[in-house]
């Protein structure tokens, strides 16, 4: 009896590496246009990609099997109707180009595949992946909108504007601009689910930067939205899946803007040039999917309604100010009366072709505490973060309706412990006016950022 035991032990301990070995080289991540799980692609540019992991030293890959279904159910079926691969003879795993049946503008697709090892095994299916079409935003009712447009703010036409240093030149030509042409402004937009949803895209792009909000959340992580550009050639759009922020009955669409590089005509602190495209300027396009089918879109257009943010001044160079007094509570919320608010304008579309932002979007990716701080004088501290860094402060204060808060960042100090802008420009500062909470409160700056270990609180 003890003899047949353990020759059965030592059968299932072969047919268990068998099984193994079955398995040896696995796909473990896969990619379309080097994102997982992309929002928004465009389809002429698909291209597949994914990792390999081998337990077998000098293990390659010698051939795949792609899928690309229209659904779920037909990616677990084995199903691809919109492009089955079959096997390929190829040790191609990277920037592999899509090959099926032409797809749908605003779709979402879902994606598979397998491959196979030097020695002919075959790894098991990879995780199951999708990636979201690029809709046809052309045929979408958007504008451009904003407070004030682009003829209006006296800034020249055509492309953007980069004089010579000359203060006189500059004064002449930027003097008598619309403040609105410069202000960061708020906008919203209210609107009504009526039936159950399915699936919801939110496209938006604001220049020079934005920031969205859905029922008072924050719609997604990015800052410094979108990336950077020439105007005048690309205009760069972001995707956000907001269908778990919707709910039913009335929503409410926000979204602040800030000048970024779109707008940079502030001389009054320190700058590097004189460029403007236009005044801040925004295109949105939330596509409502409903359950039963049907679908809806809510866009960019004169219904919407703006007015002055609380941001009073913001420059990729200067900085950035905020008076808290200026907030109005629930703004981003359904509930809110925006009857004093203003129609926005519908403005002229940036020259640059619109095209969906497939480079990953800047975002916070630490944070920092202050290492030590000292008072080198009345009425100031300064802050050592420890390190040099990239990003804005994050300030807690408490204080009296009115008071001001400035902070100067700085990357050295000068003799006397204080903040010296000297190698970084200047002059360059946050500043917050409180509005008097008795609990405290908080700020971040939204449109602005500078290097630095040092801050210099007054």
């Amino acid at each position: 009896m003890k003899r047949r035991y353990l020759i059965l032990l030592c059968g299932l301990a072969a047919a268990t590496c068998r099984c193994e070995a079955a398995y040896a080289i696995a796909v473990e991540k896969s990619a379309c246009e080097m994102l997982e799980n992309p929002l928004c692609v465009e389809p002429h540019a698909l291209r597949f990609g994914w990792q390999l992991r081998s337990d077998k030293a000098g293990d390659r890959q010698t051939a795949y099997h792609l899928l690309v279904a229209s659904s779920r159910e037909q990616l677990d079926g084995n199903v691809g109707d919109l492009w089955d691969s079959r096997k390929v003879p190829s040790p191609q795993s990277q920037r592999l180009p899509y090959g099926g049946a032409a797809l749908q503008a605003g779709a979402r697709c879902h994606w598979k595949v397998m491959a196979w090892g030097a020695d002919g095994d075959s790894s098991a299916w990879s995780e199951p992946a999708t990636f979201d079409l690029a809709p046809l935003i052309n045929e979408v009712n958007v504008r451009w909108i904003g407070a004030i447009k682009k003829a209006g703010s006296r800034l020249p036409e055509g492309r953007g504007y980069n004089p010579p240093f000359k203060q006189h030149g500059h004064d002449t030509l930027f003097a008598k601009v619309d403040t609105l042409a410069k202000r960061s402004i708020l906008l919203r937009k209210q609107f009504d689910v009526k039936k159950p949803v399915a699936r919801a895209m939110l496209y938006a792009s604001g220049l020079g930067h934005y920031e969205l909000r859905l029922n008072g959340q924050r719609v997604g992580k990015s800052v410094f939205a979108p990336l950077w550009s020439d105007y005048d050639k690309t205009v760069y759009y972001n995707a956000y899946d907001v269908s778990a922020m919707l709910q039913q009955g009335s929503n409410a669409l926000g979204a602040w803007l800030g000048n970024g590089f779109y707008n940079c005509s502030e001389s009054s602190r320190y700058r590097k040039l004189l460029v403007s495209f236009g005044p801040p300027t925004m295109f949105l396009a939330l596509r409502v999917e409903y359950a039963d089918g049907s679908t809806a879109t809510v866009s960019s257009d004169r219904t919407w309604r703006y007015a002055p943010s609380p941001i009073t001044y913001n420059s990729i160079y200067g900085g950035e100010d905020y008076d808290a007094n200026l907030e109005q509570a629930g703004w981003d919320t359904p509930a809110f009366d925006d009857s004093g608010w203003r129609s926005a304008v519908v403005q002229e579309s940036p020259q640059g072709r619109l095209r969906p932002q497939l480079a990953p979007s800047v975002e916070v990716m630490q944070q920092f505490g202050v290492a030590r701080w000292w008072r080198p004088q009345e009425n100031t501290l300064v802050l050592d973060m420890g390190q040099n860094l990239s990003g804005m402060p994050t300030i807690s204060v408490k204080g009296k309706k009115g008071q001001v808060v400035r902070l100067y960042p700085a990357e050295c100090l000068t003799a006397d412990s204080l903040a010296n802008q000297k190698r970084t420009g200047s002059p360059y500062y946050f500043e917050y006016t409180l509005r008097g909470d008795e609990e405290g409160e908080a700020w971040t700056p939204r449109f602005s950022y500078y290097g630095y270990q040092y801050l210099q609180a007054e």
